[in-house]
C-alpha cells in the first residue's frame, strides 16, 4: 500500500519476519530508489520496539522534512545560512500552510506560496500545536541517531542534497551549541540579522536558561536495562509467569518473541547447578520428541510435530476455533488470534553438536540438542522454582477456581499462556507481552524508552563487565552468527576500561601488582535475594562449592 504519494517520495508498508511480522514502512524517493538514510533509521526504530503510531508519525515527519527540502531548496548544496534555518522554515511551512492554503500575507512569507506542497496550516487545527511538537520530537530523535552515525554515506544520489543540508544545519548548530528546540523560538524574529549576531543571541539564551538542552549536556540513549534495577523488575512482577519471562530475557538472553516458541516439553529438568535445562531450537525445523497416539516415542521437526500430533489431537475442534489448525508460530498469521511470533534465528556452539556422533548421548537422541545459557546459577535455579509454581497453579490447576484443568489442557504445546480470566489458557501473544512490559515499567516508574530488548542488552553488559567474558565467547550466549553482531550488545563501562588500561600500564612498567589506591570499584555481582536461592539442587551445588573453597 502506497501512502504520502507525491513527487518526492512514496511509502510502502510491508511485513518483516525479523520483527515478529510487524508492519513497517519502506521509503522510496522520486528516482525510484530507496532512501537508505531514512530506511536505516526505520530499522533503528524497529529495534527499539517503537509502537506503530509513533513509527508512522516519525517516518511522516522525516519524509515531510525531506519533501520540504526538495521543494524549497531544490537539489543543490545549501549555504551555511540556509542550512541554519532548515528546521525553522519547515516548521513555518507546517504552522502557516503552503501554496493556496497559506494564511500569512506578509511579504516575508511569500516563499510559502510557491512550494507545491499544498500543506494546510496546523495553526488552525484543533491539535495543531501538539502535531508541531510531534514533528519537532521526531526530528530531534533523528538528530540524536544521526549524531551516532554522522559519517554515513548516502547511497541514493537523490537524497544526498537532503543529507548535505542536514549536515550543514548540524555543523552550524554544533558550532554554537545550538539545540533545534531553542533556535526555532528565535528564528522568526531574527531572520534579517547576521549569522554571527543571531548565533550570539541563541548562545546567550542557552547559557542563561537552557543549559540542560545544549549539545554538551545531551544524554546518550540507554540500550541496556540498568543492572541495578533488574532485581526490582523481577520482584515487581505479580505472577510467576511474568518473572519467568523477565529471567529468560535478562538472565538467558532471549529476544522478546523467543519465549513464545518454547514448548512445555522443552523444559528438561535441572542441571547439576540447579539451573533449568530449557531446550531452544528453530520453531520450524528444530527437532522434538513426542508420543504418538499409540504411545510410541517418535521424533521429527516441529512442523512435523504439528502435522502428525496436534492436527489429530485437536481434530474435533470446530474450524473456527483458534487452536484447530496449529503450526509453528512463525507461520501463523496475525488473524490467528495473535498466534504469530517472529524468529530471527539462532547460532549454537559447535562443541555441543558432536556428542551423538561419538555415541556419548545417554538419551538416545541422534541429533543436536541445545539448551539456554544462564548468566548465573541463581537465576537459572530460581527460574526452575518459578516454573514448578507456574506449572502447578496455572497449568495443572485453574488459578481462579482451584479445580484441576481438563486432560490435554491447554490444548497446544506452548509453555506460556494467557492467565487473565477471559483468555485463560490461550497461547501468550506479542500484544500481551507489550502490555506486560508497560505494566512493569509503570510500577517501577521507568520513563525511558526501554523495551523487552533492553534485557538482552543487559545480558551483554553483564558478560562484558561482571563476568569479563570476551566478545567471541559472548557471541554464543547471544546465539549470534557473527561477533560483529555481538559488539552491539557488548557494553563496556568506564570502570572496566580504566582497570584494563591501568593494568596494562603497570605491566609495561614492570609492576606486577596493583597498588591499593589504584584499585577501582569493579562492577560487582548483584546481591541476589535469598528467596532466589532456595532451590535444593542449587543449595547442594553451593554447599559442595563452599567445601572446596
Amino acid at each position: 500500500m502506497n501512502t504520502f504519494l507525491n513527487p518526492w517520495y512514496s511509502t510502502i508498508w510491508l511485513y518483516d519476519s525479523d520483527f515478529e511480522q510487524r508492519k513497517f514502512p519502506l521509503v522510496y524517493l522520486a528516482n525510484g530508489m530507496p532512501s537508505y538514510t531514512i530506511n536505516q533509521y526505520i530499522y533503528h526504530l524497529l529495534e527499539s520496539e517503537i509502537s506503530h503510531n509513533k513509527l508512522e508519525s516519525s517516518v511522516r515527519a522525516l519524509c515531510h522534512l525531506y519533501a520540504f527540502t526538495c521543494a524549497y531548496y531544490g537539489q543543490r548544496i545549501l549555504t551555511s545560512e540556509e542550512a541554519s534555518y532548515l528546521v525553522a522554515n519547515f516548521i513555518d511551512a507546517k504552522k502557516f500552510g503552503t501554496d493556496e492554503f497559506c494564511i500569512r500575507n506578509s511579504p516575508r512569507f511569500s516563499w510559502l506560496k510557491n512550494l507545491g506542497l499544498n500543506w494546510k496550516p496546523l495553526s488552525l487545527s484543533k491539535n495543531g500545536i501538539s502535531t508541531i511538537k510531534g514533528y519537532i520530537r521526531a526530528i530531534t530523535n533523528f538528530d540524536k541517531w544521526q549524531a551516532n552515525i554522522y559519517n554515513i554515506q548516502p547511497l541514493n544520489p537523490t537524497e544526498k542534497y537532503f543529507i548535505s543540508a542536514w549536515r550543514q544545519y548540524k555543523k552550524f548548530e554544533t558550532r554554537k551549541e545550538w539545540d533545534p528546540l531553542i533556535h526555532l523560538e528565535l528564528a522568526r524574529k531574527r531572520r534579517k540579522q547576521t549569522e554571527e549576531k543571531y548565533s550570539s543571541q541563541v548562545e546567550n539564551k542557552l547559557n542563561s536558561n537552557h543549559k540542560r538542552l545544549t549539545i554538551k549536556n545531551k544524554l546518550r540513549i540507554r540500550k541496556a536495562f540498568p543492572l541495578g534495577r533488574f532485581i526490582d523488575l523481577v520482584e515487581t512482577a505479580s505472577n510467576p509467569r511474568d518473572k519467568m519471562l523477565i529471567l529468560l530475557q535478562g538472565g538467558g538472553s532471549l529476544r522478546r518473541s523467543e519465549p513464545l516458541h518454547i514448548f512445555h516439553s522443552d523444559i528438561e529438568g535441572q542441571n547439576e547447578f540447579g539451573e533449568a535445562r530449557i531446550r531452544i531450537d528453530d520453531p520450524e525445523i528444530g527437532m522434538v520428541e513426542w508420543r504418538d497416539h499409540n504411545g510410541k516415542l517418535v521424533s521429527g521437526t516441529r512442523i512435523q510435530y504439528f502435522q502428525q500430533y496436534w492436527a489429530m489431537n485437536n481434530q474435533n475442534f470446530p474450524d473456527s476455533h483458534p487452536l484447530k489448525f496449529l503450526g509453528p508460530r512463525t507461520l501463523m498469521d496475525r488473524k490467528d488470534s495473535g498466534l504469530n511470533a517472529g524468529f530471527k534465528g539462532m547460532t549454537f556452539a559447535e562443541s555441543s553438536c558432536s556428542d551423538w556422533l561419538l555415541n556419548e548421548r545417554s538419551d538416545g537422541r541422534t541429533y543436536d540438542v541445545n539448551h539456554l545459557w544462564w548468566l548465573d546459577p541463581v537465576l537459572g535455579s530460581y527460574w526452575y522454582e518459578l516454573f514448578e509454581e507456574y506449572e502447578e497453579n496455572y497449568l495443572r490447576y485453574n488459578y481462579y477456581t482451584g479445580e484441576r484443568n481438563p486432560t490435554g489442557f491447554p490444548f497446544h504445546p506452548w509453555l506460556f499462556i494467557a492467565i487473565d480470566r477471559e483468555h485463560y489458557g490461550a497461547p501468550l501473544s506479542i500484544p500481551a507481552m507489550k502490555k506486560i512490559w508497560a505494566r512493569l515499567k509503570k510500577r517501577l516508574g521507568i520513563e525511558e524508552t526501554l523495551g523487552w530488548h533492553s534485557l538482552r542488552h543487559m545480558f551483554g553488559y553483564y558478560c562484558a563487565n561482571v563476568l569479563k567474558i570476551p566478545p567471541e565467547i559472548t557471541q554464543f550466549f547471544l546465539h549470534h552468527s557473527s561477533v560483529s553482531s555481538t559488539n552491539a550488545y557488548y557494553h563496556i563501562n568506564h570502570n572496566r576500561v580504566r582497570y584494563e588500561l591501568t593494568t596494562k600500564q603497570l605491566m609495561a612498567a614492570g609492576i606486577e601488582y596493583m597498588p591499593e589506591h589504584l584499585i577501582l570499584k569493579d562492577t560487582p555481582i548483584p546481591n541476589w535475594p535469598s528467596a532466589w536461592q532456595q532451590n535444593p539442587q542449587y543449595k547442594l551445588y553451593k554447599k559442595i562449592l563452599m567445601s572446596h573453597s
